[in-house]
Parts: C-alpha cells; sequence; structure tokens
C-alpha cells in the first residue's frame, strides 16, 4: 500500500484472504473485498509508509509478527503516526491466507531512536 498500489497489494493474498482488526470490525474477505477495502483507504490518504519496528519469523508455520511504524498523511495535511502490529499467515504459494492487525497509539520516543530491524536467519535443521 506504501505505493499506492491497490491492484499489486490485492495480490499478494490468496483468492480467499481476509484481512482482519478485530476491534474496528474491519473483515474484507477475497479480492473483491479487499480491493474495495484498499479504495477507501487510499482515498483517506495522501500517502503512507510502515516501516518495519520489529519482527519475528516462524518458518515452520509460515507466520510473521511485526510491530510496525505506520505513517500515514491525511487529505487536510495533517500526520498520523501509529504504532501497528501485525500477523500474517502466509500459504505455500507464498501469498497471505490471513492478515490481522491492531492498531496501537502514538508513536513513542523510543520507538524512533531505535535502529531499524535486522534480519537474522537460523540454521535449517
Amino acid at each position: 500500500m506504501d505505493r499506492g498500489d491497490i491492484e499489486g497489494t490485492v495480490e499478494l493474498f490468496q483468492a480467499d484472504g481476509q484481512l482482519l482488526c478485530d476491534g474496528l470490525g474491519i473483515r474484507p474477505k477475497g479480492h473483491d473485498e479487499l480491493r474495495a477495502f484498499f479504495r477507501r483507504m487510499m482515498a483517506n490518504s495522501r500517502g503512507m509508509v510502515h516501516r518495519a519496528a520489529d519482527f519475528v519469523v516462524d518458518t515452520t508455520n509460515r507466520r510473521v509478527a511485526t510491530t510496525l511504524v505506520n505513517i500515514n498523511r491525511r487529505p487536510g495535511g495533517e500526520r498520523l503516526e501509529m504504532l501497528n502490529c501485525n500477523l500474517f499467515e502466509i500459504g505455500r504459494d507464498g501469498r497471505f491466507i490471513r492478515v490481522r492487525f491492531w492498531l496501537g497509539q502514538a508513536v513513542p520516543d523510543s520507538v524512533h531512536r531505535r535502529k531499524p530491524a535486522k534480519t537474522t536467519r537460523r540454521p535449517r535443521r
């Protein structure tokens, strides 16, 4: 979504993939609903950036948990910056089965001072 590529974002999901934010009742499922959701979201933004603050990868179960800093520029020009938590479930084809996210609060200064997360690989068994 950071590039505004709605079709490319939708294609990251399996045909029956789902996006869930239980606290807000967001539950689009399938490409048509996901496309409509992302269109509404982009209509309410002049651009956004997601930066990984932390993440954990479970290669065995194909899941990724992340803490993201979300910076969104609203149509009126105001800047909204929040911490989000996301849990990605990934199919064997590499596309998302389900993405759950929880919206946080304003980003604390301690996150801004933190160095970006580094990728580490564990040896295969």
